[in-house]
């Protein structure tokens, strides 16, 4: 009885964690005492910290091969940064702030992956919190942008987002696509299963993000590739064809005007957009160049950072010294990771992302498809934010890593 109860417990504690992981950047737009904020922080990063110590006690410290790059990680990630704290002198209070952001990822695969041992439930349960939650989240941003609302900081301009558009983006994307593969677990109707297609496309593209832009018209492509891959492949021939005829074509009309026609199609197409930007008041041009000298900077200190620690530090990092000096700011995770724990924590990153597409060749399945798409965007998201340390991503990544690898969505909606 008393195991019943506790697994009902850790199933609450679960579901409150879940929406920690939705709803973490809305907190940031949130007009509320500094207190407040501080506590529900302190909450949210309790309750993680607490599960994973359960379910280190309940599996008495086992490992398992299927996350066993994570645990790898995660003892790396602490034995670097305590290593270097100590011969660097460092605050220990900046060094375990700067390490807990980097541990957060293998703690909470750790903790999404046992969730259905330490509660007897199923994990369809968690994705509908997800999905809906997300819904909720847009569907209120909308409201809000339009109304107003007077209890939240509008810090994004015109992106449609209460909270880091980059960041609920990323999730929007997940739901998007993995809601593509699963929407036959909901009990509804094509029609409705089209609207909440069709209103995460909306939101995806109201965050106006590019790197979220990108991931959807990429991403896309892949799959409808997959897809028709074999129609695809047969019609090779006809492919190269046509690219010849049109190369040909546009090398023998090049003085006919037809550039000059298409050119002057492509103006006028352009002044359109910029006026629908303009009547929308999201131009904002300089942004792109802005942000691009931004990142240029930030890796200019990285590399300065490192020349100066030798090579040593090079290999495996500074942990919390270098993230204090060089990459505290760096929004770039493949950079921020060389700077933080070097080549072997690079390397340890990227084997990570790059051993999820080796599912795919095994079993062509809508599970291994969702860990391929979940994969890219971390691939993707990786260039333009450090995503090891936003605690959305993280957990969303983990929990649906978790779902896809083990494939349990298909097996569960099959019972």
């Amino acid at each position: 009885m008393k195991k019943v109860k506790d697994k009902q417990i850790f199933h609450i504690l679960y579901i409150i964690l879940t929406i920690f992981v939705i709803f973490d950047t809305t907190r940031s737009m949130i007009i509320m005492p500094k207190v407040l904020f501080i506590i529900t922080s302190l909450i949210k990063e309790a309750l993680g910290v607490s599960i994973f110590a359960f379910i280190l006690l309940k599996r008495k410290m086992k490992t398992n091969k299927k996350i066993l790059i994570y645990q790898m990680i995660l003892i790396y990630f602490i034995v670097i940064s305590s290593f270097f704290s100590l011969f660097n002198k460092i605050d220990l209070k900046d060094n375990f702030v700067a390490m807990y952001n980097y541990v957060l990822l293998p703690i909470y695969v750790y903790i999404y992956w046992h969730y259905d041992y330490m509660t007897n439930q199923k994990y369809i349960i968690l994705y509908k919190i997800y999905i809906y939650g997300n819904l909720l989240l847009f569907l209120f941003s909308f409201v809000a942008y339009i109304f107003k609302f007077p209890f939240f900081y509008y810090s994004y301009a015109n992106r449609i987002s209460i909270g880091n558009p980059s960041v609920t983006s990323f999730s929007y994307l997940i739901c998007f696509f993995s809601f593509i593969y699963y929407e036959d677990i909901f009990n509804y109707s094509k029609y409705v299963r089209l609207i909440i297609k069709l209103l995460f496309l909306i939101a995806i593209l109201l965050t106006i993000s590019s790197t979220a832009i990108f991931s959807l018209g990429f991403i896309s492509f892949i799959l409808i590739f997959l897809k028709h891959r074999n129609k695809i492949i047969k019609s090779y021939k006809k492919l190269i064809l046509f690219f010849i005829l049109l190369g040909i074509g546009i090398t023998y009309f090049y003085n006919k005007e037809i550039l000059g026609i298409f050119d002057y199609f492509m103006l006028r197409l352009d002044d359109l957009i910029r006026l629908i930007k303009i009547k929308l008041k999201i131009e904002k041009t300089y942004l792109l160049t802005k942000s691009y000298s931004i990142r240029e900077n930030q890796f200019s200190n990285l590399l300065i950072g490192i020349k100066r620690s030798g090579l040593i530090y090079y290999i495996f990092g500074l942990g919390g010294a270098n993230y204090l000096n060089y990459t505290k700011y760096l929004e770039n995770q493949y950079y921020a990771m060389l700077g933080n724990y070097g080549v072997v924590g690079l390397f340890l990153y990227i084997f990570l992302l790059i051993r999820n597409f080796k599912f795919y060749v095994y079993a062509k399945n809508r599970d291994n498809i969702v860990l391929i798409i979940l994969t890219l965007l971390m691939i993707f998201y990786s260039i333009t934010l450090e995503v090891m340390t936003l605690y959305s991503v993280v957990g969303s990544y983990a929990l649906f890593f978790s779902i896809s690898r083990k494939g349990v969505l298909s097996n569960e909606n099959s019972n």
